[in-house]
């Protein structure tokens, strides 16, 4: 296991953080910004209301609820067991969504189970190019075709500041690192996907930025 890894799965494992990780973002407006962008690639793609998509990792299930109310079939899957249980708390209930504890470096699914996998906030956790990869390499696997997944583009205001704190030595250069799409590319040449369109949510300002990628 990669230290990026180990400290992303130690983060979110926990009861406490999953009660914390349920009462952010819901109902922001980065909340919006993000769904917005999901829907927008969804739509590029024409994907079916009834069609099947994977939600890893889930959290406690924000975007899991979105997708199910736009009548898709949710497979709602995260690696702690307690954002599972929070998830099924702090929402309605759906009969769209299953949930279901997945580690996304070793998914108990078969290959290519999924039209579309939605892989939202976790791979600016990544700092490593080698556990982005091996990320990469299972969505991969059990995806038909699409995968929308967001990463934090060092092309934007937030990026820069950023790269100027660090060159001051005041960044955090474990977690949260904009990373460029170069780099981002060759993660995902890697795992034999390729970029269909980009999605930013602030374009230039965040470097919050969904790609839509294919086999």
């Amino acid at each position: 296991m990669s230290l990026d890894e180990e400290l992303c799965k130690d983060r979110f494992f926990s009861p406490q953080a999953a009660k914390q990780y349920s009462q952010k973002l819901v109902g922001s407006a980065r909340d919006r910004r993000e769904k917005r962008c999901i829907q927008r690639a969804m739509e590029y793609i024409s994907l079916l209301p009834g069609a099947a998509i994977l939600d890893i990792p889930c959290g406690t299930g924000r975007i899991s609820y979105f997708l199910a109310d736009l009548g898709y079939r949710v497979i709602a899957a995260d690696y702690s067991p307690a954002m599972i249980e929070m998830a099924k708390r702090v929402s309605t209930s759906s009969s769209l969504i299953r949930w279901e504890v997945e580690d996304i470096f070793s998914l108990s699914y078969p290959s290519e189970s999924f039209p579309l996998i939605v892989c939202n906030r976790l791979f600016h956790h990544f700092t490593q190019a080698s556990t982005r990869r091996r990320a990469l390499l299972e969505l991969a696997r059990v995806s038909q075709r699409y995968v929308i997944f967001s990463f934090f583009w060092s092309f934007s205001f937030s990026g820069f500041r950023f790269f100027l704190r660090r060159c001051f030595g005041c960044a955090d250069l474990r977690d949260r690192v904009p990373i460029s799409l170069h780099r981002m590319r060759e993660d995902l040449e890697g795992a034999n996907l390729r970029i269909v369109k980009i999605f930013p949510t602030r374009p230039f300002l965040s470097a919050q930025t969904y790609l839509l990628v294919e086999k």
